[in-house]
């Protein structure tokens, strides 16, 4: 028997793939609304679906890279808090570290975006301007220039 599975089954397949299982198999996923029988509509319905989603995929990307382009060619600034640690010598320590959210809360800002902390890849941060790299759009990425200003 042939199904379209409605959802994600570790070892059969993924959602929307179409899959060859035993008759018994098939009707327990089909009662229990994971899978629908691979009928001619259904499979048109499918190839439908599946056109839109190349379609919007296809748009994000150009919408992805235009932004890409646009944030790579900008930078932001992020400040670091520091505390003298010995006024005879005017040594510094910075107090805490920059967080992902910390840069999110910049690019949103910046650029009107909704990015989370889970977009940021980021190394150590020094003083001074760093690289940072910034999903955009499933495998899109790009690296934008942080400022790190440290200030009392």
């Amino acid at each position: 028997m042939k199904i379209i599975l409605l959802e994600d089954l570790k070892g059969k397949g993924k959602k929307d793939d179409i899959i060859d299982v035993k008759d018994g198999y098939g009707n327990f996923l089909i009662t229990a609304k994971k899978a629908k029988k691979a009928t001619e509509d259904n499979l048109k319905e499918l190839d439908e679906k599946r056109k839109i989603e190349a379609e919007e995929d296809k748009k994000n990307r150009i919408l992805a890279n235009n932004l890409k382009l646009s944030m790579e060619v900008t930078n932001i600034i992020v400040f670091q808090k520091i505390k003298c640690i010995n006024p005879e010598t005017q040594t510094y320590k910075a107090v805490g570290k920059i967080t992902s959210e910390d840069i999110v809360s910049q690019i949103n800002t910046k650029f009107n975006t909704n990015f989370t902390h889970k977009d940021v890849i980021k190394s150590d941060l020094t003083p001074g301007l760093n690289k940072v790299k910034i999903r955009i759009y499933k495998d899109i990425f790009a690296e934008v220039g942080v400022q790190v200003i440290q200030r009392a």
